[in-house]
């Protein structure tokens, strides 16, 4: 190609200057030479910037032959809890997570898992790195009552993002695969008085692919507490996945972001480079 746009560019420059009888054929020549770079540079770039699209539609089908995609399985979970005497929030310094609980009374009171719950299945085609949940909570039950929780209760203990960030088990996902958690979201384990029977919530799935790229998903989940019951448990309700651009952004989630969005457009490196020359030669 490039050779072929050299030729045409050099071919039209002497026609040009036989059909207008303006100089001699030395100076065609001379003046063709000259210009010749140009024509062949921009040549050049045509050429790079179609072995540039190339590349990103291979490097597309590659990403996406390797792409993640984790979301619970939709419907109920009973999880088996007992009480224990800690006022330690799993995953965080002791020393930090102790500040926070000062307020608990002494005895059996927090709520624990007994065994490992949830089923998030990786239904994509590569393995999900780094996979992780966070908790946002939207609605508390207590007494027959909903509250809200507000922004201003989001960024407190327990409900902020900081205590209820949960790593899945294994956090590396292979394709069809699935892992568990071990942790309860923290208001419900660090409900010193049981008050809550329920809360209304979403579960801000977060992980990356092969190529480090991240991506999040989220989906709808409610979460009943039965403590009174012969076998007290806690009931996790997994729902929709949620992927209303409003809802996202009213979670201040934003959907992730295109993996080549870093990458320069064709388009932008062929007109930088035609500026480039035109600085050089013009």
């Amino acid at each position: 190609m490039i050779s072929s746009i050299a030729c045409f560019g050099y071919a039209s420059i002497l026609v040009w200057f036989w059909w207008g009888d303006m100089m001699d054929w030395n100076q065609a020549s001379q003046i063709a030479q000259v210009l010749s770079v140009p024509v062949t540079g921009l040549g050049v770039l045509v050429s790079l910037g179609i072995g540039i699209g190339t590349l990103r539609e291979l490097r597309n089908e590659r990403i996406h032959s390797v792409r993640p995609l984790l979301l619970f399985d939709r419907g109920g979970f009973s999880v088996a809890v007992e009480l224990i005497d800690s006022g330690l929030i799993p995953g965080l310094n002791p020393p930090f997570a102790k500040q926070f609980t000062t307020h608990r009374p002494p005895g059996k009171n927090r709520v624990d898992a007994k065994e490992p719950w949830g089923r998030l299945r990786n239904h994509g085609n590569g393995t999900a790195f780094n996979s992780r949940i966070t908790f946002l909570f939207d609605e508390a039950h207590i007494g027959g009552e909903s509250f809200k929780i507000d922004e201003k209760k989001k960024k407190e203990f327990p409900y902020s993002q900081t205590f209820n960030t949960i790593p899945a088990s294994p956090s590396h996902v292979q394709a069809g695969q699935e892992a568990c958690f071990y942790r309860l979201p923290t208001p419900i384990a660090h409900d010193y008085q049981h008050k809550i029977e329920r809360m209304e919530c979403f579960a801000l799935i977060e992980y990356e692919d092969a190529f480090k790229n991240s991506f999040k998903t989220v989906q709808e989940v409610r979460v009943s507490v039965r403590l009174a019951e012969d076998v007290p448990k806690v009931l996790l309700t997994f729902g929709e996945e949620v992927v209303s651009t409003e809802r996202l952004s009213a979670l201040a989630i934003e959907n992730h972001s295109s993996p080549h969005a870093g990458e320069m457009k064709v388009s932008t490196l062929i007109a930088r480079g035609l500026r480039l020359f035109a600085r050089a030669f013009l």
